[in-house]
């Protein structure tokens, strides 16, 4: 298990989208108060990166090519025409900057 920092939790907007690429990773994350999500940033329908997307719900990102949400929580795909759901990656937030925990 390792750890990537990201960056600090001030430069991340509540409710507001952010892809961040780095360590051979590519993620779409999302502030929530004092919680970060992170997700893989690709949508599991057509490849298409999820941080070109928007937030439609508090938990929820919709894909901007064709409409496939997914619960931020859990990566779990909530509608057609996404079949499955997206790789999701615990954070944790240590002297105010953001961790990405890689199994």
């Amino acid at each position: 298990m390792s750890e990537i920092e990201i960056g600090a939790l001030e430069e991340f907007e509540d409710g507001k989208i952010k892809g961040w690429e780095g360590n051979g990773l590519a993620l779409v994350l999302v502030r929530r108060g004092d919680e970060v999500f992170a997700l893989e940033d690709v949508c599991s329908h057509m490849e298409v990166p999820l941080s070109f997307g928007s937030m439609v719900e508090e938990y929820v990102i919709q894909c901007s090519a064709h409409g496939a949400k997914f619960d931020i929580r859990n990566g779990k795909n909530l509608c057609l025409p996404a079949i499955f759901p997206v790789k999701t990656y615990r954070t944790i937030i240590r002297n105010g900057n953001i961790f990405v925990i890689i199994d």
